[in-house]
Parts: C-alpha cells; structure tokens; sequence
C-alpha cells in the first residue's frame, strides 16, 4: 500500500469520526427528548436516521482500513441509496396517485415518501445489502 492510500484512509477515518461524533451527540439529545417528554411515534422514527448515520459512521471510523469491510460498506451503501430512493418515491408518488384514483386530496401524500418510506428503506436497504455482500462472500 503506498503513502497516498494511506494518507486518504487516515482522512477519510478522521473526517468520519468527526462526522459520527456530531450525528451521536444529535442521537443522544434525542433520545434525552423521548425520555424526558415521553416517547412518541414521529420523534422515535426522527431518531432513526442519525442513529443510523452515526451508526454508519462509527463503522468508517473504525474499519475502512480493512479490505473485506470496506467490500461491505460499498455493498450497504449501493443497496440503501437504491432501495431509499425506490422507497422515497414511492413514498411521495404513491398518495399521490391514490388521492387522484379516489377523488380525495391528497396534499400531505409527499411527506410519507420524505420523513417516514425515504428513510427506513435506505435504512433497511443498507442492512439488507450488508447481509446481501456477508452471504455471498462466505459461498
């Protein structure tokens, strides 16, 4: 491995680190929130996607040093930008076309695909192509 790869993960491992810090400190004072206010279902699902980016994060931090991890990210994050998206605009597209089917408004359609299919099929996209790249490769 020359210099240049090594520089460029020593960055890439401190700028993810940094980035994981910040997105735990925002998971940690919403968890405070859910605990203090009690828990309801719209802050626990806004608690999901910091966690799961400083999740993601923490992973970088830590592993991208590691050839075979660094085939699992790249496998995770190919699937969770894929089904995220899909997701997404089902998410927005979907209300829509029920509320023109049926006659009924649908304004509010859009933030289903924004704040709740969006985020927890990238989130479930992500684990999916992490088990997906694990399975295949111990065949």
């Amino acid at each position: 491995m020359n210099d240049t790869n090594v520089t460029s993960r020593t960055s890439l491992r401190i700028t993810s680190g940094i980035v994981a810090v910040i997105f735990t400190i925002i998971t940690l004072l919403l968890s405070y929130l859910q605990i203090t206010k009690g828990p309801n279902l719209v802050g626990l699902m806004m608690l999901t996607v910091p966690t799961t980016i400083a999740i993601i994060f923490w992973w970088v931090t830590a592993r991208v040093h590691i050839s075979e991890s660094r085939r699992l990210m790249g496998s995770a994050l190919k699937y969770g930008v894929i089904v995220g998206f899909l997701s997404f605009l089902l998410g927005i597209i979907g209300p829509l076309i029920l509320g023109y089917v049926s006659g009924l408004s649908a304004d509010q359609g859009p933030l289903l695909g924004i704040f709740i299919t969006g985020p927890l099929g990238a989130i479930l996209g992500a684990i999916g192509g992490y088990l997906y790249a694990r399975s295949h490769h111990q065949n």
